[in-house]
């Protein structure tokens, strides 16, 4: 497993739980946040090679609730990452899209969560990688969170 990419499922899994703790509080309302992601170092585990990665993170969280007390939330995601093995030189680039909506019926919830990132290498002969996460999310009525990688595959082509 790439260790970056872990945190950067590990990142998108605590902005999506952030913003299901914080839903009672944000009703109504979006977040939207940016992050830049700077010489990430990842290895591609279908050959091995270290490759150096740059990008940026976006995110948009929405809330609403209607009367009854059904929550209705929205979170989308956006990757793009490009860099360089550090051995062949060849370019690699990463560009994802991430989508997640849920209807509960008040703020304790269980969900289950996925997440891929593609590495996607530019040059001949030289292997792309699929990185794909299934997190099991249970928030309990006192806001109380637990996160568990579910099930977990890397693939290569």
């Amino acid at each position: 497993m790439l260790h970056r990419t872990k945190r950067a499922v590990l990142t998108l899994t605590f902005g999506f739980l952030a913003m299901m703790v914080c839903a009672p509080v944000a009703f109504g309302q979006a977040v939207v946040t940016d992050m830049q992601l700077t010489d990430q170092i990842v290895t591609n585990e279908c050959n091995g090679e270290p490759v150096l990665l740059n990008g940026t993170l976006h995110q948009e969280m929405s809330f609403s609730t209607n009367p009854n007390g059904n929550t209705h939330s929205s979170f989308n995601a956006t990757i793009h990452m490009n860099g360089y093995g550090q051995v062949t030189g060849v370019y690699y680039v990463a560009n994802e899209n991430i989508h997640n909506e849920t209807n509960t019926k008040g703020v304790a919830q269980e969900q289950f969560f996925g997440t891929k990132i593609k590495l996607v290498s530019q040059g001949p002969q030289t292997p792309n990688m699929m990185d794909r996460a299934t997190l099991h999310v249970v928030i309990d009525k006192n806001n109380v969170v637990k996160v568990e990688i579910s099930k977990h595959q890397i693939k290569c082509n």
